[in-house]
């Protein structure tokens, strides 16, 4: 097809003639019309040359990456469960940025918001009449409650306290549960702290992990099969767009994340835009029976069962799963539960 040799407007060009050429209206034509969107990119921003110098030097930009629409920027080829982890992997990483030019240090941000709303608040008091000074007031307190919500929030999630609710000027009594909880948990010391890692891998995998037995064919009288048929039929129901969406919003907000680092509340929250995508993902288990690692994966804290461990006996391994992960082994427990008064005893 070639190329247009074209820029998009007359900040793309230094040098030359300065008028604008009808055939440079087709360039912009063609990119509206297939619903192109120029990609983020680095490097020069004149990417041609003349060769010449002085007042002959002509630059221009043509090179340009364009895209299709965002949804098609960010498809993903592969199973379901494959395409909504590596997006939520890829959306990590905008998210991260965000964070770091948005929301970081959020305890001098706050600090900084009320300084500025304090020197507003002197401003109108010398200027009670300015206009001005109370749109500046106005806005700055504004600035400052927001901010204000957003560290409340910030310490409710750290200190993992789920009775209290956000927005009753809990952020003292959040801070302190927080320093509090570090302080309980806090392990000073280990008996046998040599080779630490290996010593708790070792007694972890020998308490989690049962050793592997062979199943004869001689305990099938013993253990006869008691789950009835109109169990079996109830457990092997297809799982449905509602029966998802309830199992996900039944999980508390913030509870711990696992090892993606998203919590419930992100999922909820983002519905309407993922939904389909995580739907298609949990059903496409139930059908393939394939769990990937990364779904599985999960992160083992050590909670102490008392004041002052000194052995690994003394902690409680708590694993923060994937919300995922989550929704499938309720949905497990669902599906199963009218089996199990079937092959479990009431005592």
């Amino acid at each position: 097809m070639g190329d247009f040799n074209a820029i998009m407007h007359a900040g793309n060009k230094s040098g030359g003639d300065t008028s604008w050429p009808q055939y440079q209206d087709d360039f912009k034509n063609c990119i509206t019309q297939f619903e192109l969107l120029q990609a983020p990119y680095t490097g020069l921003k004149y990417s041609w040359h003349n060769g010449q110098h002085g007042s002959q030097t002509i630059q221009k930009k043509l090179d340009w990456p364009l895209s299709p629409p965002l949804g098609n920027f960010y498809y993903v080829s592969g199973n379901p469960m494959y395409q909504l982890t590596t997006k939520l992997r890829r959306l990590k990483i905008d998210l991260k940025m965000f964070h770091r030019q948005n929301t970081s240090n959020i305890i001098g941000r706050v600090g900084n918001a009320k300084a500025k709303w304090d020197a507003t608040q002197l401003d109108l008091d010398r200027n009670p009449a300015s206009e001005t000074a109370k749109t500046i007031k106005r806005t700055s307190a504004m600035q400052y409650q927001q901010l204000f919500k957003d560290e409340e929030s910030y310490f409710k999630q750290k200190s993992r306290v789920q009775w209290l609710h956000l927005g009753d000027r809990n952020t003292s009594f959040f801070h302190k549960s927080l320093l509090h909880r570090q302080v309980r948990n806090r392990t000073h010391s280990l008996q046998d702290d040599k080779e630490l890692g290996r010593m708790t891998s070792s007694y972890f995998e020998n308490l989690l992990c049962a050793p592997h037995l062979p199943v004869t064919e001689e305990l099938n009288p013993i253990f006869p099969n008691t789950i009835t048929e109109a169990s079996a039929v109830a457990a092997l129901l297809p799982i449905t767009d509602d029966d998802i969406q309830a199992v996900l919003f039944s999980i508390p907000d913030t509870k711990a994340p696992g090892p993606d680092g998203y919590n419930a509340l992100f999922f909820k929250k983002s519905w309407d835009v993922i939904k389909y995508d995580f739907i298609a993902a949990i059903k496409y288990f139930f059908s393939n029976n394939s769990l990937p690692r990364c779904v599985n994966a999960t992160r083992v804290a050590l909670v102490p069962k008392q004041e002052h461990p000194v052995c690994l006996n003394d902690f409680r391994p708590i694993s923060c799963c994937n919300v995922l992960d989550k929704c499938i082994a309720k949905l497990l427990v669902i599906q199963l539960k009218a089996a199990l008064v079937d092959v479990i005893g009431p005592s």
